[in-house]
């Protein structure tokens, strides 16, 4: 089986020592193509770098809530440029969105940044990568009064009820290692009450580690875990999970 795998920081300081090593893990455990995701100004250029030199690498740009400092007309220029350049150019804008847990930054300061990021996302008619902490009814309607029409809510962690609300909207959930957890019941149950088609694969390494390697650093390879459990939550097997995950990454991210 071939999986997509559509959120993964390779481009993170926890991958230095050892990313051709990770590359390969990932490519013996099925991965076919992978997703680096940018979250301020540094991530986002090495992104595209990796998107350069590995082929089964694509790439996305964009400034993470807890990182809005980094947004100014300098950067979101560069960005703009990044997004357009070559035959790596970007293949979605995010992670962007909103996080009121850690409180570190104005709520006010990140709905400007992430309006000005969807607003960008829709010129270059970008999907859009959705972080959401702790602001899932915020981040809905914003994405609603945008009229954004091609987002995925990376890291679901939201009810049965906002779940079924974005994929009303046409939006998809990014599935991960959260749904392996004893306490995440919540998050397998949304999981389960939205269609196969709104569901994106991913890790969000190196953070969120699956059963069993929770607690360790995440890597792209144990993406196997999440297909295992998402297979058990629809009645299917890993291998139908894998195919139509593909075919909705591939159709998502065209």
């Amino acid at each position: 089986m071939a999986i997509y795998e559509t959120h993964c920081h390779l481009n993170h300081p926890q991958f230095e020592s050892d990313l051709d090593q990770v590359l390969q893990r990932a490519e013996a455990s099925g991965i076919g193509r992978l997703l680096v995701v940018g979250y301020d100004m540094a991530s986002s250029r090495r992104a595209i770098s990796m998107a350069n030199t590995h082929p089964n690498v694509v790439a996305s740009i964009g400034i993470h809530p807890e990182d809005c400092s980094d947004w100014t007309d300098d950067n979101r220029d560069e960005l703009i440029s990044l997004a357009n350049s070559g035959s790596s150019k970007s293949a979605a804008w995010g992670e962007i969105g909103l996080d009121f847990h850690w409180k570190t930054h104005d709520p006010e300061v990140q709905k400007k940044v992430f309006v000005q990021q969807l607003e960008i996302a829709k010129e270059l008619n970008l999907p859009v990568i959705i972080h959401c902490r702790d602001a899932y009814d915020e981040t809905i309607d914003i994405l609603e009064a945008c009229g954004t029409t091609r987002a995925v809510l990376h890291c679901f962690t939201g009810s049965v009820v906002q779940a079924q609300r974005a994929v009303s909207l046409g939006f998809s959930l990014g599935v991960g290692g959260v749904i392996t957890y004893k306490n995440a019941s919540d998050v397998r149950e949304a999981a389960a009450a939205v269609p196969l088609d709104r569901i994106l694969l991913e890790t969000d390494s190196p953070f969120l580690a699956p059963q069993p390697w929770r607690g360790k650093r995440n890597e792209p390879s144990y993406i196997t875990a999440v297909t295992a459990k998402l297979a058990e939550l629809h009645g299917l097997s890993p291998d139908k999970i894998a195919e139509a995950t593909w075919e909705n990454a591939a159709s998502f991210f065209n």
